[in-house]
């Protein structure tokens, strides 16, 4: 797979409509009543021996903005698990001033490793680094925007 480069995750950005983009910043907006919704399933003894491995179960919100950010084609499939970013932005400060390509590369790699670390989404969203990723995509369309015009 060939791996996309910091301008075409800036041209993703830059092509969502804004309707569709105001509607990520809606959900955004709203974000920390999202969280407190989460919460974890399973892991109950279904039979003597037998227990339910626990889930994650994301509120509403949390999943109307995954799907929003799915809708809006910015999360571009890339090698996640070996990218050196998660380190790199281990602190939520870091985020705000990165890149905004690897913003949204640390957006799709949280996201792609919830799939096999249940609950690795729902602990960056509590941390606020998904919360910090997306107000640098929304900084840098409105920087973009400003240029554009």
């Amino acid at each position: 797979m060939q791996q996309p480069g910091d301008g075409d995750y800036e041209a993703a950005l830059a092509a969502v409509p804004e309707a569709a983009w105001r509607e990520v910043e809606a959900s955004l907006a709203v974000l920390p009543a999202s969280i407190a919704g989460n919460a974890w399933g399973g892991g109950q003894e279904s039979r003597p021996g037998v227990v339910q491995m626990p889930f994650m179960v994301y509120s509403d919100g949390v999943e109307l903005l995954l799907d929003q950010l799915g809708r809006a084609g910015v999360l571009l499939p890339f090698n996640w698990a070996h990218w050196h970013g998660r380190d790199t932005y281990a602190e939520v400060e870091a985020l705000r001033r990165a890149p905004v390509a690897d913003a949204v590369r640390f957006v799709v790699a949280v996201i792609r490793s919830d799939r096999f670390v249940e609950g690795a989404l729902d602990a960056q969203l509590r941390r606020g680094s998904i919360g910090a990723a997306l107000e640098n995509m929304s900084a840098w369309r409105r920087e973009h925007a400003a240029g554009a015009g």
